[in-house]
């Protein structure tokens, strides 16, 4: 980390933040106060990297007798594009699949966070920690699209009445999610699936929010029956 380095905060590298000293300026979805408010107070740790080469964090964990660890989680989206396009061609290694599947758990924090400011807020979200392979797999092959743009890998739903209470919902997501992307899928639908998708980005992982009104729902899970 920078700091270890005895670098200034002024030189440090584009999208870096050492949490409660330093946050973030350069991206609304990076700032301190927000991932702070995510990871709680405790948490201590720094993010390392442009948005744009590294898939990484960095975090510092103290125990009682003042001993700190350094976690370290870090893939570079070249290196994952080349695992998304060997996973496209197949066969699949097991190297290949070790590395996914480290991949996937990469999101576990992130996931957590995002469940947790949802419970906050008295809904109660539904979801998966991660994509499974096949399903990676598959869209890699239907889409053109890289297995680090992919944007679902780790999500959630929340489920609620009708479409004011999803206006709702999803104005108070975007609050808590400050930078978040939001997909409205009810004015193109596709197939008739109707929801809005909220991206958030946590400890530089997107997470994938599906907010569904109940007949919404409906319609998407007799569908995909």
């Amino acid at each position: 980390p920078p700091a270890a380095q005895g670098l200034s905060p002024a030189t440090w590298p584009p999208c870096s933040c050492w949490l409660g000293q330093w946050p973030c300026s350069s991206a609304p979805s990076c700032d301190g106060a927000g991932l702070s408010k995510a990871l709680g107070s405790s948490f201590k740790g720094v993010l390392y990297g442009s948005h744009n080469s590294i898939l990484s964090i960095m975090r510092f964990d103290t125990n009682n007798a003042g001993q700190t660890t350094i976690i370290k989680n870090a893939f570079s989206k070249t290196q994952i594009d080349r695992l998304g396009d060997r996973l496209k061609g197949g066969p699949h290694t097991e190297s290949d699949l070790r590395l996914l599947d480290d991949y996937r758990r990469s999101f576990g924090e992130a996931y957590e966070a995002v469940v947790r400011t949802i419970r906050q807020r008295g809904q109660f979200p539904t979801g998966r920690l991660a994509k499974s392979t096949r399903s990676i797999v598959e869209k890699l092959r239907r889409e053109s699209i890289r297995l680090s743009q992919m944007q679902d890998i780790a999500g959630c739903r929340v489920v609620i009445a009708d479409v004011v209470e999803q206006e709702k919902v999803v104005a108070s997501l975007k609050t808590d999610f400050p930078g978040a992307s939001v997909i409205d899928r009810r004015d193109n639908p596709s197939y008739g699936y109707r929801a809005v998708h909220i991206i958030a980005m946590i400890f530089v992982k997107p997470i994938e929010i599906q907010v569904r009104s109940y007949l919404q729902h409906l319609w998407a899970d007799v569908s995909e029956k």
